[in-house]
């Protein structure tokens, strides 16, 4: 018997053992529950048929109402899509809750353990980790990094253009397709993604940077976190696949570039705003700033990294297949983008605008996008206590998934909400009441203490990059896309067609 084989069965075991002396909370009786749930296994045979356990989450969210309990290998999960609650819950994350368990486990595994003391330490240093993570990404830092952003939009223009040029493009249409076998988008746009971060940071160079990590190590990191989290079981630490021993030799070769990076900073302090790492190390070091240790200092750079990497390219991802789908929505982007451009010299000369005025309709937009198809639609977490909230008691050790995307869809008074509209935008930024009650659960970057420090940089990088992608292509649709993956929501078999457009501006 193999030793792989031989933990399996203890595993098994165990599971079993655990499994008959465990005994349900009777405060969740009364909260709705799936059918066909089996002895042991619970619901978790059912996600076979799907490619992510969110997909079912939400159809049962659906379905079964506010609240609905799951039972995954004897481990009872609350699903909540109740805006009120969800509210309720985000106020208490400091004291009440923590990340779920699959989650941590997965970021400690690719060396993110040390920034989870974001979410797991005391409330003091929690407080002391984001601060330090939060000045360097505020609103008037990331107005600074407007030049950087542009020009990294512009890299991808041209990569585009070249891709473009190598599928040798029919002359008389000058059209092609951008399908697995022509122009992989995902990957320009995590190229873009990654360099965009590797600039901002680090202020790096794709000829500096790219002798010590690449995408692949990226892509792996990212890969190795979706698939871990799902898993009820932690094999990684008693026997490794060959992917995951690729994976951990990539999560060394990020480590060791982020140590680079840190010391590179640490030579240049009199240029201390320069990028958002020497931000991070010049509160570091005044009298009043923040401190930390050196290992979560890494800890948190490569967080940074794996989130840029992850969120900016398949939010892109995402708003391109909306535009696709909407051709109205992309030819009003066109009309806006041209009457912008028409005064400017330059399109370089757009880093100089407040891009979320000059842009409005591209803003709404995205803002639509993250109404409909977010980057994170549900949260995991874990009750550290017994959760009192009216209508029903959390009991302590309980996983609950805030399911943030159902709970502004089902609390939305819009009659066309399923519909991708992004002129109700400009209806809920005349109307103060209407705002309040239907943006009541609007949480595209989470919420509470655990809202995603660097949402403002990640808005900023999607716009600029949309408007430099509509100033010269046209892009249409064909099939409807499926969506896969917890960690990131990524949309798959996403063919389109792409051609140069006749720029108005020029």
């Amino acid at each position: 018997m193999s030793t792989a084989a031989a933990i399996l069965i203890v595993a098994t075991l165990l599971t079993v053992v655990w499994w008959s002396t465990r005994k349900n909370d009777p405060r969740l009786n009364r909260i709705p529950t799936p059918p066909h749930a089996l002895p042991i296994l619970g619901h978790a045979l059912q996600f076979a048929s799907t490619q992510a356990p969110t997909q079912l989450f939400n159809k049962w969210a659906w379905e079964y109402g506010p609240l609905v309990r799951v039972n995954l290998f004897g481990m009872e999960t609350l699903l909540i899509s109740d805006p009120n609650l969800i509210s309720t819950i985000l106020r208490r994350t400091e004291t009440s809750l923590k990340p779920a368990t699959q989650m941590i486990e997965a970021l400690r595994s690719v060396g993110l353990g040390k920034a989870l003391v974001v979410f797991q330490g005391s409330m003091s240093h929690r407080r002391v980790v984001r601060k330090l993570v939060e000045q360097p990404f505020s609103p008037a830092q990331v107005s600074k990094m407007q030049d950087s952003i542009v020009g990294v939009g512009l890299q991808l223009r041209e990569d585009i253009r070249n891709e473009i040029a190598r599928s040798q493009l029919n002359e008389q249409t000058d059209r092609m397709a951008f399908g697995a076998d022509e122009i992989d988008l995902m990957r320009l746009f995590k190229k873009t993604a990654f360099g965009a971060m590797m600039v901002l940071a680090f202020d790096m160079k794709y000829e500096e940077y790219s002798k010590m990590i690449d995408l692949r190590d990226m892509e792996r990191i990212t890969n190795k976190i979706s698939t871990r989290v799902d898993y009820p079981f932690r094999y990684w630490k008693y026997f490794k696949t060959q992917s995951d021993r690729e994976c951990d030799e990539s999560v060394k070769r990020v480590e060791a570039a982020a140590d680079y990076f840190i010391k590179h900073s640490m030579e240049k302090p009199d240029r201390a705003e320069a990028n958002l790492l020497r931000g991070f190390l010049a509160n570091q070091s005044s009298p009043d700033g923040e401190k930390v240790d050196y290992d979560m200092l890494v800890s948190n750079v490569i967080g940074i990294l794996v989130g840029a990497f992850d969120t900016t390219s398949n939010t892109l991802y995402s708003i391109v297949h909306w535009l696709a789908r909407e051709p109205r929505v992309q030819e009003k982007i066109q009309r806006e983008v041209d009457a912008v451009l028409k005064n400017a010299a330059r399109i370089e000369d757009i880093a100089n605008l407040d891009p979320k005025e000059a842009f409005k309709y591209v803003y709404s937009v995205i803002r639509e996008a993250n109404r409909i198809t977010p980057f994170v639609f549900a949260t995991g977490h874990v009750t550290t206590q017994d959760m009192d909230l009216g209508s029903v008691t959390i009991p302590k050790d309980i996983t609950v998934i805030l399911m943030n995307t159902a709970a502004m869809l089902k609390s939305s008074s819009f009659e066309d909400k399923f519909e991708f509209r992004p002129e109700r935008w400009d209806e809920l930024d005349s109307n103060d009441e209407l705002r309040k009650k239907e943006l009541f659960s609007f949480r595209p970057f989470s919420g509470g203490a655990h809202i995603c420090p660097g949402r403002h940089l990640a808005i900023a990088e999607v716009l600029y990059f949309i408007v430099i992608l509509c100033s010269e292509f046209e892009i249409t649709y064909k099939p409807a896309p499926e969506y896969v993956r917890i960690f990131a929501r990524t949309p798959l078999d996403l063919p389109l067609q792409i051609r140069k457009r006749n720029n108005k501006w020029e």
